[in-house]
């Protein structure tokens, strides 16, 4: 195999593995239409990062709570803080599936010609 199908490989196992995250990871979490969740936007990282756990378990339980329609159902989780951390490890999991199975059928396919 040349260096351009593994750069086609590589490229199709990047576009693939970021657009097959955010889609499982989105809709796994989404809540349903109308139910009330905590608004994420209003967490404090600084509260939790202190590491008194006592005042963190106070913060959250403070946290104000507001209904969810529309497409701000899909759009909720990217609101929490640590949303993304979880994202880039679904992207990195499907990255390397993904290319290992892309590497694999163009070597069978180079093979057979």
């Amino acid at each position: 195999m040349n260096k351009s199908i593994i750069l086609r490989c590589f490229l199709v196992s990047l576009g693939v593995s970021v657009l097959a995250a955010i889609l499982t990871t989105t809709i796994l979490v989404a809540p349903a239409e109308g139910e009330f969740v905590f608004d994420l936007g209003t967490i404090d990282p600084e509260i939790l990062n202190q590491g008194n756990q006592i005042e963190a378990s106070e913060h959250l339980a403070s946290l104000p709570m507001r209904e969810i329609s529309g497409i701000e159902r899909f759009t909720y989780p990217f609101s929490h803080p640590q949303y993304f951390l979880g994202l880039l490890n679904s992207i990195f999991t499907w990255f390397v599936g993904v290319l290992i199975a892309t590497l694999l059928v163009s070597y069978i396919n180079a093979k057979h010609t």
